[in-house]
């Protein structure tokens, strides 16, 4: 398809049309390819072939109804449950349990302390080991200085562990905070297996997340990260992202965030050059993705063009692919196009479709870059799972709100496929019994999946175009909520979106019917203000005012 030759001198012009017609070219090939598989998927569903559908307009508000759901489907995943409501409480981490209720206050505050204690050092080293196996998805840590440090913790310590009283200096307060965290994520991120090698009971493997976050957010607090800006306390933060939506809450991630872009910018973090040390380049991109991409429904804390820090390097000195950033480099990437085109809640037309074909040259770049990655890495199988993920996820959201900016024939004969082909194969990949568990476990492919499931949710008993029947839709709903539930561990969004996905279905099932007759009486505009759109359906929002505890609601794994 591609016609140019690599050495050929063509006028910028002439060069520009021929890239953008080589890109229009893949892009239709790749939409034919979907309605294809679309259509042999949906085969055994339906006899009747959806390209004989004869597109009848859809009523007016119930249309607006329906852009204005699928446009927030992420949004309905988190804005319904607020931190308050018992299923989001994220203090659990603080507090235990006593059977003695009349333990004194300051004894239950300690527990985490105490529990810490009995952590032996080959125990420690597994789960390390566990941590570091998973490093691409954090990668701040420069792993050789950080093994020297923790050997030399633990030989000339007497007290390696936090205790109740301030002991030690804001440096090693700090370290101990990333020694916490990476504790933490070796046990969220590694296989159930190592539950066995470590000897845990299942008590005990519940336990102990909580017990490193407490620890690990005591830490932080000693470090006096408030005061003083420091390049660890960056990297304490940016591991912290893979633990905090899961025990802290959002609210503290984006709190601690406005901390930690301020500090970074004082440290000139934002104003590093491609020689400069790389994992301060990582920090520096690690907060940008997280306030551009992770962060959803809150004001951006970094501006576009307001810094000079160079993209993490996609090559390493041999010329070859970096391996071990390069995760972070797609992330950037992503977060990049997103900031740029459709972070803003009513983007335009046309930064939705220049997002979508930056999307697609990245997609098509990344499939070369993958196939340069050696088969013996370990991780690499998860980095192509993840890479496919985020892109189905991202070209979804951007499908969804296309359908705000054009008409609704025009939205049914483009997109409408497309949509439902990228949801049901989110929902597919992560539901495949193929996937390992291990795979599961990010919290954000949770929220992705989720959100893919109230695409498909809304489109079945709200479109009457819809691809998949409304009983076939709630049976992968139900399965789906099956899968959630079924972690070993406390996984806060995976529980969340189980919440709102029973709540979802019982809804449209009950009132599926009165749906449209609420439309009728309700704006048909959706109301956006500090980047949130209005909550679209307020009926099934007051459902939500009276949340189970994630204890109650969690299901025996």
């Amino acid at each position: 398809m591609c016609t140019r030759e690599p050495d050929a001198e063509i006028e910028q012009v002439d060069q520009e049309l021929d890239v953008l017609q080589e890109n229009q070219i893949l892009k239709d090939k790749v939409v034919e390819l979907e309605e294809l598989i679309l259509q042999a998927r949906n085969h055994q569903d339906s006899d009747e072939s959806p390209q004989d559908l004869e597109f009848e307009p859809i009523e007016d508000n119930n249309w607006s109804y329906y852009v204005h759901a699928i446009a927030s489907t992420k949004q309905m995943c988190l804005g319904w449950l607020s931190e308050e409501t018992g299923l989001a409480d994220t203090e659990d981490w603080l507090l235990a349990d006593y059977e003695d209720p009349t333990v004194e206050n300051e004894d239950v505050w300690c527990y985490h302390y105490e529990k810490v204690k009995g952590l032996q050092k080959h125990v420690s080293d597994k789960i390390l080991q566990e941590a570091r196996n998973v490093s691409f998805l954090y990668n701040v840590i420069d792993w050789n200085q950080f093994w020297t440090e923790y050997n030399k913790h633990w030989e000339t310590e007497t007290e390696r562990h936090i205790a109740p009283f301030y002991s030690k200096d804001k440096w090693k307060y700090l370290f101990m905070c990333q020694y916490y965290l990476l504790l933490c994520i070796g046990l969220y991120y590694s296989d159930d297996c190592l539950q066995q090698e470590i000897g845990y009971s299942s008590e005990e493997w519940e336990l102990f997340p909580k017990v490193f976050f407490s620890c690990a957010f005591q830490c932080l607090m000693r470090g006096r990260i408030l005061t003083y800006p420091d390049v660890m306390s960056v990297q304490c933060f940016c591991l912290l992202r893979l633990c905090s939506p899961m025990l802290g809450g959002y609210n503290l991630q984006n709190c601690l965030l406005e901390v930690m872009c301020y500090h970074a910018r004082l440290l000139d973090l934002d104003k590093l050059s491609a020689s400069d040390d790389s994992t301060k380049i990582l920090c520096w991109w690690s907060l940008v993705i997280i306030d551009w991409h992770d962060s959803d429904f809150r004001y951006s804390s970094i501006q576009l063009n307001s810094f000079s820090t160079p993209l993490p390097c996609k090559y390493a000195l041999d010329k070859r692919i970096n391996e071990h950033s390069y995760y972070h480099f797609f992330n950037a990437r992503v977060a990049l196009i997103k900031k740029r085109y459709y972070y803003n809640p009513s983007p335009s037309l046309d930064q939705l479709i220049t997002a979508e074909a930056e999307l697609h040259e990245l997609e098509m770049e990344q499939a070369s870059d993958l196939e340069q990655f050696s088969s013996s890495m370990p991780c690499s199988l998860q980095i192509k799972f993840l890479i496919k993920f985020i892109l189905l996820y991202e070209k979804l959201t951007i499908c969804c709100k296309i359908a705000s900016c054009i008409s609704k024939s025009e939205w049914l004969q483009k997109y409408h496929r497309r949509s439902f082909a990228h949801a049901d194969q989110i929902v597919r990949i992560y539901l495949s019994p193929d996937t390992p568990t291990a795979y599961r476990k990010p919290w954000f492919l949770a929220d992705m999946t989720v959100s893919a499931m109230v695409f498909l949710l809304v489109d079945a008993f709200l479109n009457e175009h819809a691809i998949c029947t409304q009983e076939k839709a709630v049976g992968v709903a139900r399965q789906l909520v099956a899968v959630l539930t079924s972690f070993s561990q406390l996984m806060r969004p995976a529980l969340r979106g189980a919440q709102v996905i029973e709540r979802l279905v019982d809804f449209l099932i009950r009132d599926a019917s009165g749906i449209a007759r609420d439309i009728a009486e309700s704006s048909s505009s959706p109301v956006h203000y500090g980047g949130l759109l209005e909550s679209p359906w307020h009926e099934l929002s007051h459902t939500f005012s009276e949340s189970p505890s994630a204890r109650d609601y969690k299901s025996p794994a």
